[in-house]
């Protein structure tokens, strides 16, 4: 096939065809309990199996794990905690911009991009670089961000 082009298989045939974006090999989703929560929302682990949304006011919230990608009851639920977060919930109102850092907002299951209010005792997360805010509504409270959670900054 053509150079940069990858082999698939639907089932029956196979097709040559460059990858279309939105996912890559570095992409992981978790099956979780993702009830009460809406895709996109980010979330952190509050017990055995439970995911609650996550926000920046406080070290026990703030540990952000993943992006909920599909809402599901026990084990039928996926989030994902690295790669592509198409369509990740941000805090209304905001002017998103591909290259931006996105960071665990203050709201409960939000991004930000505006931390200057952030205060003592509040959590810089940053969660990853805004990658798309057309395709993913920009600027009404979603964007897709490239991300992997594993560092928070207590102010």
């Amino acid at each position: 096939g053509t150079s940069g082009t990858v082999l698939t298989s639907n089932g029956t045939a196979w097709t040559s065809a460059v990858p279309s974006g939105g996912g890559s090999g570095s992409t992981v989703d978790i099956p979780f309990v993702t009830t009460g929560l809406t895709a996109g929302a980010v979330c952190y682990v509050s017990g055995n199996n439970a995911l609650t949304a996550a926000n920046a006011t406080a070290i026990a919230t703030a540990n952000a794990f993943g992006v909920v990608a599909v809402v599901g009851g026990a084990g039928t639920g996926r989030v994902r905690t690295q790669g592509i977060y198409a369509n990740a919930n941000f805090v209304s109102g905001l002017t998103l911009v591909a290259g931006q850092t996105a960071y665990l907002s203050k709201t409960a299951g939000k991004l930000t991009n505006d931390v200057s209010a952030y205060t003592t005792g509040n959590v810089y997360v940053p969660v990853g670089i805004i990658t798309n805010v057309t395709t993913a509504g920009g600027g009404n409270g979603a964007a897709d961000v490239a991300g992997n959670l594993d560092l928070l900054i207590v102010v």
